[in-house]
């Protein structure tokens, strides 16, 4: 192993010990108000649960409720929060938009223009590309102007430019 390994191996095992990872067990938007009317309805829960008393399932709704709307002004306040700061941590808000959508589904069976219905995925393909080409019209394109041939070593050296004031 030459020494640069060794190095790596170093630094690794210094900056990025496995005892110091964090693994983070409750949602980014819970806060303190809303985990402590959580845990209050959980104690009200369980007493309800050891007595069947009427009197505690009504605290128990009481600490449900108050719980479910600290939940939802938690989420509400870390949305306002990720709103606000959008212009400068667009990555937070990306995330945190990205992580709410459930993803894209199968497309559903197709009418076809005929009230046939279409199933497969490559009918499918082929219907949605009928339709959209009946759509949309086509242009001229022997009229487009001609544009000036442009280096591209230039644009290399101009990208690496910009790309240098980025970084630092």
């Amino acid at each position: 192993m030459n020494v640069f390994q060794s190095l790596l191996i170093s630094f690794i095992h210094l900056f990025f010990n496995d005892k110091n990872v964090s693994h983070r067990r409750k949602p980014v938007w819970m806060n303190d108000r809303a985990m402590a009317a959580l845990r209050k309805k959980k104690k009200a829960y369980d007493r309800y649960l050891r007595s069947r008393d009427g009197r505690d399932y009504i605290e128990y709704a009481k600490l449900r409720n108050t719980a479910k709307s600290e939940v939802r002004n938690a989420v509400r306040s870390y949305e306002k929060d990720i709103a606000k700061k959008a212009k400068k941590n667009p990555k937070a808000f990306y995330r945190y938009v990205n992580g709410k959508i459930k993803g894209r589904g199968a497309i559903p069976d197709l009418r076809n223009s005929d009230g046939s219905i279409i199933n497969e995925n490559l009918d499918k393909a082929n219907a949605f590309n009928e339709f959209f080409s009946s759509v949309f019209t086509t242009e001229n394109t022997a009229e487009l102007p001609k544009l000036p041939n442009k280096d591209v070593k230039q644009q290399l050296v101009y990208l690496i430019s910009v790309l240098r004031v980025w970084m630092y």
